[in-house]
């Protein structure tokens, strides 16, 4: 394993009307929530090793509670190539829209055999729809809207992140914890975590 060194910018201010502000944080609300949930599935951290896809997939069926075993210390860089995030968002009608974004970078902190904290960051401007029944007309004004100042303002704010503090144990289930930065808004969040380690690797 190979530590890296992560350096984090300045968490900047964000000043809106009270009306586009509201509008943004229920979206971002729900945004977030299933954003986390996606990384925590999705997400592959790697150390340098020799795994394979197949052995990933072999130890994601086999994940326990991150209480459960012992990860060996270290940090882990996580692959972009095999991370995603599932988003999914609710109208205040009831009616929903889902989608994807792309893992760019991050790290994943194992101390003492434990997840000690760590990042993740996703490209805004990876953002697609995946709504059955919406054509692709449909789905390509929808991002576009999600896109602009009235929700997540990507040509100003291109990155998302979460910031993983630790893991804690609630009866027989572990959650993470942390927070998560859309649009630099620092949001507190709970999530529950897997973790396996296969080769080298954590699956989370």
């Amino acid at each position: 394993m190979f530590p890296i060194e992560v350096r984090m910018v300045d968490h900047l201010s964000l000043h809106s009307s009270s009306q586009k502000q509201r509008k943004m944080k229920n979206w971002m609300t729900l945004f977030a929530a299933i954003a986390v949930i996606g990384l925590v599935s999705c997400g592959e951290t790697t150390a340098p090793s020799d795994a394979t896809n197949s052995d990933a997939d072999q130890a994601m069926e086999k994940t326990q509670p991150a209480d459960a075993i012992d990860l060996m210390d270290g940090t882990y860089q996580i692959d972009p190539a095999t991370s995603t995030v599932a988003w999914k968002g609710t109208k205040i009608t009831g009616s929903t829209h889902e989608g994807n974004l792309s893992v760019y970078k991050g790290t994943i902190n194992v101390l003492d055999k434990s997840v000690a904290g760590g990042f993740v960051a996703v490209d805004m401007k990876s953002m697609v729809c995946t709504d059955e029944g919406l054509d692709e007309e449909g789905k390509g004004n929808l991002i576009g809207h999600l896109m602009s100042d009235d929700f997540f303002g990507v040509e100003r704010f291109p990155n998302a992140r979460l910031e993983l503090e630790g893991i804690k144990v609630k009866g027989e289930v572990a959650m993470g914890y942390g927070k998560i930065f859309i649009r630099e808004i620092a949001q507190p969040i709970n999530f529950p975590v897997a973790i396996s380690q296969a080769e080298g690797n954590l699956i989370v």
